[in-house]
């Protein structure tokens, strides 16, 4: 029996990107949402960033970026 790809969103103060890749919990959730990217699912991070750049895609992870104020 396949199951239908969900739409799975995380929530994290910070992600893995181009610039920034240190920090435990943001690679943790770089390797769990790229897994389930892989898997077919279609994966959603949000994350606070000084940068406003709104969305963009990274190794098949969507992330938006939200300004913190």
């Amino acid at each position: 029996m396949r199951l239908e790809p969900l739409r799975i969103a995380f929530a994290t103060s910070e992600y893995v990107t181009e610039e920034y890749f240190d920090g435990g919990l943001a690679n943790y959730i770089h390797r769990v949402a790229k897994a389930l990217a892989g898997m077919g699912h279609d994966i959603h991070v949000l994350t606070l960033s000084e940068i406003d750049e709104a969305e963009f895609e990274h190794e098949g992870v969507t992330v938006h970026r939200i300004t913190s104020s």
